[in-house]
């Protein structure tokens, strides 16, 4: 089958692919429109959850009871250090007001639960992450499979045909061409996502060691505060 390369387009050119270089093309572009998908989850997903941190901190810096920051923290359900406080707050709650002498809060105790809620949200944050880095690393391999059959088809051609002029060669050339371009087209965006998004990520995980420190400074100052005779 002749195909003029000037006056083909991309269909034109899948079209007059062998069925293991559609095959190819075909997981190619499940594995494009995939990560592209992802891409954009994780763009409305991560940008909500750094203005639901920003609104959470302006809250937990005014200061107060935590208790009562508690009840205020739901309408931060996209922030994981509204998250990581509320986890923590649940567990404080026994010791908070608690009259009993024999109950007492280990801080160590509070950096465990603190650390535990943590670990969550990176968890969180970074699923779907590792779907861009195996798009990254596998699909260059896959259009490299198409560009060999490609070649192949054109050795084919030239064996089948008895000559070596452009007319026996396009078509397996276009093939391996198309295929590559293919194959660069899903790794590279998914690359630089995930570059982004775990640079993101750490930048968060940042956050949350600080938001650590303050969260068991508060803690301290409520426990003092709780162990003031009159203050409850």
């Amino acid at each position: 089958m002749k195909l003029d390369l000037l006056d083909s387009d991309l269909f034109a050119l899948v079209a007059a692919s062998g069925p293991l270089n559609r095959l190819i093309l075909l997981i190619l572009l499940v594995f494009s429109v995939s990560s592209w998908a992802i891409i954009f989850f994780k763009w409305r997903f991560l940008r909500r959850a750094a203005t639901d941190n920003r609104r959470f901190l302006v809250l937990f810096d005014r200061g107060g009871d935590l208790p009562d920051l508690r009840r205020k923290v739901r309408s931060f359900s996209e922030s994981p250090l509204a998250e990581i406080f509320a986890e923590v707050t649940v567990r404080l709650t026994p010791y908070l007001g608690e009259t009993d002498e024999h109950r007492v809060l280990s801080l160590r105790s509070v950096q465990s639960w603190l650390r535990s809620a943590s670990e969550k949200q990176i968890i969180r944050l970074e699923q779907h992450l590792s779907f861009l880095a195996t798009t990254g690393n596998v699909t260059p391999f896959i259009g490299l499979l198409g560009t060999v059959l490609g070649i192949m088809n054109s050795f084919q051609s030239i064996g089948t045909q008895g000559t070596a002029n452009i007319a026996a060669v396009a078509p397996g050339v276009a093939e391996a061409l198309l295929a590559t371009a293919a194959g660069l087209f899903a790794a590279i965006p998914a690359v630089v996502a995930y570059n982004f998004y775990l640079n993101r990520v750490k930048l968060m995980a940042n956050e949350m060691e600080t938001f650590s420190a303050e969260m068991i400074n508060r803690v301290e100052e409520q426990i003092q505060k709780e162990s003031v005779p009159g203050s409850h």
